[in-house]
């Protein structure tokens, strides 16, 4: 009796779980999810069965006794890893699967979060983008409004000196037909002063 090899365990191994899944792909989800539990709890079983009858078999010194059960203990170690791998991937390829249906369920919950947030976060962006530009359009507005009393401000200064200057150059000329040189009658003399000096008398008066 020779001990089990584990490289020959190993390579038989993998050659039985391609063979399992592959005749599990022939079948309904299902069944094939159905059938992989029941293998798995024999292999389970069998397994236990067989690591308790080595270990009370066994003894302090090797013999032929202890060899034979260890093989079969091995043996149902091997069938135990192929079923529980078998098993494994039939409940991961069955939608019908409870749990599945509950992970579906929560990754579409997820997404759907995950876009409700974005979108969220869009409306969120786009009013506080219609709030800024609503504050630009009332500092535009504000700008505007404080340029134009500006520019009317400008305009009547302007307009008054005009005025002042026509006046003071007509005097002048005034004047210097008059033989008075060219010069700007004085205020005291001028119509605007006499008018001032009545305005004055008037008020003395009452």
């Amino acid at each position: 009796m020779f001990e089990s090899d584990p490289k020959q365990l190993k390579q038989e191994r993998k050659r039985r779980i391609k063979e399992g899944t592959s005749l599990n792909n022939k079948k309904a989800p299902k069944e094939a999810r159905l059938d992989s539990r029941v293998a798995f709890k024999e292999a389970k079983k069998n397994y236990r069965l067989a690591n308790k009858d080595y270990k009370l078999h066994k003894g302090p010194q090797a013999t032929a006794r202890g060899l034979f059960f260890k093989q079969q203990r091995d043996r149902a170690k091997l069938e135990k890893q192929i079923a529980t791998t078998l098993y494994k991937r039939a409940k991961k390829a069955d939608d019908s699967y409870i749990p599945n249906r509950l992970k579906k369920r929560a990754k579409q919950s997820a997404r759907m979060k995950a876009r409700h947030d974005v979108e969220k976060t869009v409306r969120d962006n786009e009013i506080l983008g219609d709030w800024v530009q609503a504050r630009q359009n009332i500092r535009q507005f504000k700008y505007q409004v404080n340029t134009s009393k500006r520019a009317l401000n400008a305009v009547g200064k302007l307009s008054k000196y005009s005025i002042n200057h026509s006046y003071g150059q007509l005097n002048r000329s005034y004047n210097f037909i008059r033989g008075r040189g060219y010069t700007r009658t004085p205020k005291e003399f001028s119509w605007e002063g006499k008018l001032s000096k009545k305005m004055k008398h008037a008020k003395k008066r009452l």
